[in-house]
């Protein structure tokens, strides 16, 4: 008759050892791969989000509205926050989500609020999208494990018609060729021409009350960047919308 031996106390103890030994190197080695993976995925986001900041600022002709402090609120980039020449959504709905486990536009795969900080240097030109990276804490430098995305605008083409700037120029515009119009419609004398400036062509405007201001000057002398209206004896324009 044969008697089944188990394993004695020893060799359990040694087995046990080794699987906590294999373990204890394997469960590093998983920790980094996610790390990385998270990484990867974060910066891919970032990515899609520095592209529709651009297409955005296409648009608007300047960054998100502030947030908090300096910070620029990335939720314009999907729900219009009542600036004018929004032309979003900016992002696909797949890619926005009120859980942080998965709302790639506001938070990373850390489940941290990205943020968004004009640069100290170029305010105007480039914006810093920053995710706090693995160790969950924002450094103010943005550097140590942070990861960081530039959004650079200095080459896009601005439409400035449609900014509040450029709707307001248009306003202007066809309020004087409207009032050009019905002054050579009366013959009012002297009449305007090719040869007529801008000044003095406003000034018979102010005077026929059809626009207001006096002597050639006020609103209805420059555009809304304070450039003088150019005049071809007809009509006016600006050479600021485009």
């Amino acid at each position: 008759m044969k008697i089944k031996k188990g394993f004695t106390l020893i060799e359990m103890v040694v087995v046990l050892s080794v699987m906590a030994i294999v373990a204890g190197t394997l469960v590093p080695v998983g920790m980094q791969v996610i790390e990385r993976e998270r990484e990867r995925v974060t910066m891919e986001n970032m990515g899609t989000i520095a592209n529709a900041v651009r297409d955005y600022y296409r648009d608007v002709g300047q960054w998100p509205p502030v947030s908090t402090g300096n910070q620029r609120n990335l939720a314009a980039l999907y729900t219009n926050p009542g600036v004018t020449g929004w032309r979003g959504p900016y992002v696909a709905s797949n890619f926005v989500s009120t859980d942080a486990a998965d709302n790639t536009i506001l938070y990373d795969k850390w489940r941290m609020l990205y943020r968004a900080i004009p640069d100290t240097t170029s305010p105007n030109l480039i914006l810093r999208i920053q995710s706090a990276g693995p160790d969950k804490a924002y450094h103010a430098t943005m550097q140590g494990d942070d990861i960081v995305r530039q959004v650079y605008v200095g080459d896009l083409t601005i439409s400035t018609t449609n900014s509040l700037k450029g709707i307001t120029t248009i306003a202007e515009i066809n309020a004087i060729n409207t009032a050009l119009n019905y002054y050579r419609a009366r013959n009012y004398a002297p009449a305007i021409t090719t040869a007529t400036t801008w000044q003095n062509a406003l000034r018979q405007l102010q005077t026929r009350s059809l626009l207001p201001g006096t002597n050639g000057t006020g609103t209805y002398f420059s555009d809304e960047w304070g450039t003088t209206y150019t005049f071809d004896g007809a009509t006016v324009s600006s050479s600021n919308l485009r």
